[in-house]
């Protein structure tokens, strides 16, 4: 990681060996880190799946408190964190609960949303017009007004012809 930071990576996935003088140089540049907790806790609740053995179960739980610690000393000292997860084929649909170790770490459950909001549309310089729910934002979802009583009255009439 510090050679990453040192380099002038803008961000950085993945790394839990962070040493103080590392974080103070994330805090300087602004780079954001990703650390990605939660794959972890999958591989050992998929541990059978995985065919993963009985022994290999307590390295991954040692890293993933190590991954948190390090989340937690990061974001303390002002780290930007962003959300990720690495997830694995079978791990889709799981992956926001990585803002759930993020507030484990010490963030406010707002701060943890920025996590995959904000702070990732300013990393992709688009903290203009991504990344939050506000007026002058662009909206990637849109609202449809549902009428399925409309629908159904109008595919039940008959068509004219040519339609």
């Amino acid at each position: 990681m510090k050679d990453a930071v040192r380099a002038g990576a803008d961000s950085v996935e993945h790394g839990i060996d962070l040493d103080d003088e590392t974080i103070a140089e994330m805090v300087k540049r602004g780079t954001v880190w990703v650390p990605t907790i939660d794959h972890n806790r999958y591989y050992v609740d998929a541990k059978d799946e995985f065919g993963f053995a009985p022994d290999t179960i307590p390295p991954l739980q040692a890293y993933i408190e190590k991954n948190l610690e390090s989340t937690r000393r990061a974001f303390k000292a002002g780290v930007k964190i962003g959300m990720g997860s690495d997830a694995v084929y079978t791990m889709f649909g799981q992956n926001t609960r990585e803002l759930g170790w993020f507030v484990k770490a010490g963030m406010t459950p707002a701060q943890a949303l920025a996590t995959a909001t904000t702070i990732p549309a300013a990393l992709l310089g688009h903290d203009k017009d991504l990344g939050a729910i506000a007026p002058g934002l662009l909206r990637r979802h849109r609202r449809r007004r549902r009428r399925p009583a409309r629908r159904r009255q109008r595919r039940d009439q008959p068509r004219p012809s040519g339609s």
